[in-house]
């Protein structure tokens, strides 16, 4: 984290991770995962999220574009259906709102728009406001 995004962090976080330090799910011969949704304040959270998302919003979209493609290519190629398992943010805090709020939702409405585009079978809609 940089100096700017330690704001969101709670008093209680440790400086930094030792990897495998916290309870999180790692494939094998991944790169260790640093989990936020443990460490941070979720209002300064989404706070954070909606101070830059006008920065990032076209790209996210492209780049969603860009992973469904793939998604549904090699899917083709391997000829099984293209079904997505995850919702479209991130791994937000539990408690945050930036994935149901405003923003998150109507991005999260152009991720399912993009997976009929793609013809996916199955999409997760919001990962955080499942219930």
């Amino acid at each position: 984290m940089t100096t700017d995004d330690r704001s969101i962090e709670l008093p209680e976080a440790p400086a930094h991770l030792v990897p495998g330090s916290m309870p999180v799910k790692q494939l094998s011969g991944a790169s260790p995962e640093i989990c936020l949704r443990d460490r941070v304040d979720e209002e300064a959270f989404d706070l954070f999220l909606y101070e830059r998302y006008q920065l990032h919003h076209l790209e996210m979209i492209v780049t969603l574009r860009t992973w469904l493609d793939v998604a549904a290519d090699t899917a083709a190629e391997r000829g099984i259906p293209t079904v997505s398992g995850e919702g479209w943010i991130g791994y937000t805090p539990l408690s945050s709102h930036f994935e149901d709020g405003p923003i998150g939702a109507a991005f999260c409405r152009r991720a399912v728009e993009e997976s009929v585009r793609i013809r996916a079978w199955r999409t997760i809609v919001c990962s955080n406001a499942a219930a």
